[in-house]
C-alpha cells in the first residue's frame, strides 16, 4: 500500500496535538501532567520537522540560508553517485567472482535445451533465415574471384597425369569410348553433308590439277583435255569422294573393329600408357596443355554462372517448407537435440564451454559492465528530475515511514524528558 502522504500526517497530528494542548494549558483547561503530554508532541513535532527536513534535503533544494547549500544532495553528487552504482554492479554484483560462482551452481545446459525444446520451430526457421543471408553472398564478385584463384593455384599444384591415364585405360578396357567415336563419326558424318565441304574438296582438286599441270607439258595437255571436253569434272569429284568418305565413316561408326577405330584406340592408349608410366615427352606436352588451359580457361565466369545457379537453387529450396532441403535441416536439427538430450557426457562437455565462454566475456570485457552502468545515467538519458523521481519512487515508502518514527520517537524521547523534569521539580 502507497504511503506517501505518512510522513505529513504524522507531522501534523503532532504540530496540532501540541499547539493544542498548548493552548489549553495557557488558558487553564487543562493542569499538572497535560505539561508532560504537551512536552511530547513538542519533541514529536521538532522530530518529525526534522527527518522532514532531512528527507527533503536528498531530493530537492530547500531555500534555508546557510544550510541551503547542504541540500539537493542527489543532484549535487550525482556523479559520485553514479560512480558508486556503477563500482558496485561491476565490482560486487557482478564480479568475475561472484558471476563464476554462481555460474557453478547453474546448469547451463540444462536452460539451453529447454529454450531450444520450446523453440523447437523458431530455431529451425532461425537457421533457414541464417543459411538465407549466407546464399545471398555466394554470387559476390569477391568470392567468384577467390574461388576462381584457388581453383587454379590447386590445379597448378595437383599432378594428375598418371591419376588421368589410369582413369582413361580402365575406360577404354570398359567400353566407354566406343560411344564417344560413335558420336564423333556421327557429327563427321552430319559436317560431310554441307554443300560447303563438296565445294572446298571440289576447290581442292581443282588446285591439286593445276598444280600437276605444271610438272610437265604433257600432264598439262592431259588435264586441260579432260576439263575441256568434260571427262574431268570437279565437282562430281568432289561429290563421290565425300559420298565414300561419308561411306567409310558409316562402316566406321556401325562396326567397332574398324581399322579407323583401331588407329584412334592405338593412339588413345598410348597417350594413356604415356601418362600412366609418367613418359618425360607425354607427361611434358600434358601439363603444358594443363598451364595453357588453366591459365585461358575463364574459371571466373564458369564459377559465377555456377554459383548463382547454386544460389537460385538453394533459394528456392529454402522458401519451399516441403523441399527436400528442408526437410533435411529439420531432421539433423532433430538429431542433433536428441543425440544431445542422452548423451551427458556431451551435456557436461557443452555446459562447460558455455560456462567458460561467459566467463571469459566477463573478465575481457569487466569493465564495460561499468560503462553501460554509466551510460543509463547520464543527464543526457535519465535528468536530474527523472533520476530524482524514480529513486523516490523506489524508496518513498520507506522515507515516510523514516519521518514517521522521527515524530514518534520525539514522542517518546520528549515524554521521557518530561516526566524525568517533572520528577526532579
Amino acid at each position: 500500500m502507497k504511503t506517501k502522504h505518512l510522513g505529513n500526517l504524522s507531522l501534523l497530528a503532532c504540530a496540532g496535538c501540541w499547539i493544542t494542548t498548548e493552548t489549553c494549558l495557557s488558558a487553564g483547561f487543562l493542569h499538572g501532567n497535560w505539561r508532560i503530554i504537551a512536552n511530547a508532541f513538542e519533541a514529536g513535532t521538532i522530530g518529525g520537522l526534522a527527518d522532514w527536513f532531512a528527507v527533503s534535503a536528498l531530493f530537492r533544494e530547500i531555500p534555508i540560508p546557510i544550510v541551503r547549500r547542504h541540500t539537493n544532495i542527489i543532484v549535487k553528487n550525482r556523479h559520485r553517485i553514479t560512480d558508486g552504482i556503477a563500482d558496485m554492479v561491476q565490482n560486487k554484483w557482478l564480479s568475475p567472482a561472484v558471476v563464476r560462482e554462481k555460474l557453478e551452481k547453474t546448469r547451463m545446459i540444462v536452460l539451453a535445451m529447454e529454450v531450444i525444446e520450446r523453440e523447437n520451430e523458431n530455431l529451425k526457421e532461425y537457421v533457414v533465415t541464417l543459411l538465407r543471408k549466407l546464399v545471398e553472398g555466394l554470387d559476390d564478385e569477391e568470392i567468384v574471384v577467390f574461388l576462381g584463384e584457388a581453383i587454379k593455384n590447386q590445379l597448378s599444384d595437383i599432378d594428375f597425369a598418371r591419376s588421368l591415364g589410369l582413369w582413361m585405360h580402365k575406360a577404354m578396357d570398359r567400353g566407354y569410348h566406343h560411344d564417344l567415336w560413335t558420336l564423333l563419326f556421327d557429327c563427321l558424318q552430319r559436317a560431310a553433308q554441307s554443300s560447303r565441304i563438296r565445294e572446298l574438296v571440289a576447290r581442292k582438286l581443282w588446285e591439286a590439277a593445276g598444280e600437276e599441270k605444271e610438272k610437265g607439258l604433257l600432264k598439262k595437255m592431259f588435264i586441260g583435255a579432260g576439263e575441256i571436253t568434260g571427262g574431268f569434272n570437279y565437282q562430281s569429284a568432289a561429290e563421290t569422294l565425300v559420298a565414300q568418305y561419308q561411306e567409310v565413316l558409316q562402316e566406321a561408326k556401325t562396326d567397332k573393329d574398324h581399322l579407323i577405330r583401331q588407329k584412334l584406340d592405338k593412339v588413345i592408349i598410348d597417350f594413356a600408357r604415356g601418362l600412366e608410366e609418367g613418359s618425360p615427352e607425354v607427361t611434358i606436352e600434358f601439363n603444358r596443355f594443363k598451364e595453357h588451359f588453366i591459365q585461358e580457361a575463364d574459371l571466373q565466369k564458369m564459377i559465377g554462372r555456377m554459383m548463382s545457379d547454386l544460389k537460385e537453387t538453394v533459394t528456392a529450396q529454402l522458401d519451399d517448407a516441403d523441399s527436400p532441403f528442408r526437410t533435411v535441416i529439420n531432421k539433423y536439427l532433430d538429431i542433433l537435440l536428441a543425440t544431445l538430450k542422452s548423451d551427458p557426457q556431451l551435456q557436461e562437455k557443452i555446459d562447460r564451454a558455455i560456462k567458460e565462454a561467459i566467463i571469459i566475456f566477463v573478465e575481457k570485457n569487466h569493465a564495460v559492465i561499468g560503462d553501460m552502468v554509466r551510460t543509463s545515467l547520464e543527464p543526457g538519458r535519465l535528468s536530474d528530475g527523472q533520476m530524482v523521481a524514480e529513486i523516490e519512487e523506489k524508496v518513498g515508502d520507506d522515507l515516510q515511514f523514516i519521518r514517521l518514527n522521527g515524530a514518534v520517537v520525539g514522542w517518546f524521547i520528549g515524554l521521557a524528558l518530561g516526566t524525568l523534569k517533572a520528577l526532579l521539580e
